[in-house]
């Protein structure tokens, strides 16, 4: 899990040496640690079903193993019964052979047309792009001789970001007879 609070001071800190769109940027990060980073969508999606693809069930063991492992981090929460929210949608998973593993992804790019991804407004998301290793020196010595530099597992990236409360219900997948 990510130390918000060791984030905030890391940035305090620096936020001499930063610009202000940087500054600006890192304190968004933050809020989105804290409170869920928006979906930003252009209009509230209506439920849906959508069922998991074949490769899914034939890769099933390691797909139950993996969404077991995400309850039990605390990235999912599950399984229930009945959808746990009003107008719940239900992504297909997808299973994606890796060299050596199996990996589920969640794909909210289904129903084509009326997807968490069709819907987003992309109007409301900042462009941004790969720093450079150029850039990256150069930020380096911007930052001092005494800066604090970290790194970060990406392994559970996506994971580890939060969605707000509301966009929870957009989500949602069906595994096994249970919704997650």
């Amino acid at each position: 899990k990510i130390d918000i609070v060791s984030l905030e001071s890391i940035v305090n800190s620096l936020s001499s040496k930063l610009s202000d769109p940087e500054l600006k940027r890192a304190r968004t990060v933050i809020e989105h640690l804290k409170n869920g980073a928006p979906s930003q969508q252009k209009s509230d999606l209506p439920p849906c079903f959508v069922k998991n693809p074949p490769s899914t069930v034939q890769h099933g063991r390691e797909i139950t193993d993996t969404i077991a492992s995400w309850v039990k981090e605390g990235f999912v929460a599950g399984p229930f019964d009945y959808p746990p929210l009003q107008k719940f949608r239900v992504n297909p998973i997808m299973a994606v052979a890796q060299d050596d593993k199996i990996r589920p992804v969640l794909n909210v790019s289904s129903p084509k047309g009326n997807s968490l991804n069709d819907n987003i407004d992309k109007s409301k998301l900042e462009k941004l792009k790969m720093s450079s290793a150029r850039n990256f020196g150069f930020c380096l010595k911007k930052c001092g001789k005494n800066a604090v530099m970290s790194k970060y597992d990406m392994r559970n990236a996506y994971k580890n970001v939060p969605a707000p409360l509301k966009d929870l219900r957009l989500q949602g997948f069906f595994w096994l007879g249970k919704f997650f």
